[in-house]
């Protein structure tokens, strides 16, 4: 029952998320603001113009502003992130065999310094920090997900650049496990 707990809280906060009026200071203010124009311009426009730097980041705005309610991105966002994260503290806690004790002081000490606004407000970079985070540690740590764990990687790339560096290391930690045959 306790991923059904942790699936809970991640609905929590993403139905915070949504309610979260948006400031000049958040990127999702930013990117709220900057969409209204690129409905405006049209489907082309958008396409050659704003899909150059982080395109899937790009088309994950588009697709979700395309519903009319700019409260999804976060929400969304949110629980995918948060959604993530409890996943791998859940699968840490079964896979080293954890009591609820231990799994309950983890997920408090992640909840202490896992800063809820900063995730709102810099939806992409968390979000996509979250989802290579999970996919390190079945891959490395429990040795599974191999194959599905590479479109993530690189998906994670086109979504924001500063994922870049860690999926670099991901790499340079596959060439080193693979020519030396030992587990990191």
């Amino acid at each position: 029952n306790y991923r059904i707990y942790l699936g809970l809280i991640a609905i929590v906060y993403s139905y915070i998320a949504y309610h979260v009026i948006f400031t000049d200071t958040m990127d999702i203010g930013r990117v709220s603001t900057s969409m209204q124009y690129w409905y405006r311009n049209g489907w082309t426009w958008f396409w050659t113009n704003k899909t150059e730097m982080d395109p899937l980041s790009a088309l994950y705005y588009y697709a979700i502003g395309l519903t009319g309610d700019t409260h999804l991105i976060p929400a969304i966002s949110i629980l995918i992130t948060y959604g993530f994260s409890f996943a791998l503290i859940y699968k840490c806690s079964v896979f080293y065999n954890l009591s609820k004790r231990q799994t309950n002081m983890l997920l408090f000490f992640f909840m202490s310094i896992f800063v809820f606004f900063y995730a709102l407000s810099n939806i992409r970079i968390y979000m996509c920090f979250a989802i290579i985070a999970f996919f390190v540690y079945m891959e490395l740590i429990e040795d599974k997900c191999h194959i599905i764990a590479w479109p993530f990687y690189i998906a994670s790339i086109f979504f924001h650049y500063a994922c870049f560096p860690f999926v670099l290391i991901r790499v340079l930690v596959y060439r080193y496990k693979k020519l030396t045959g030992t587990r990191i």
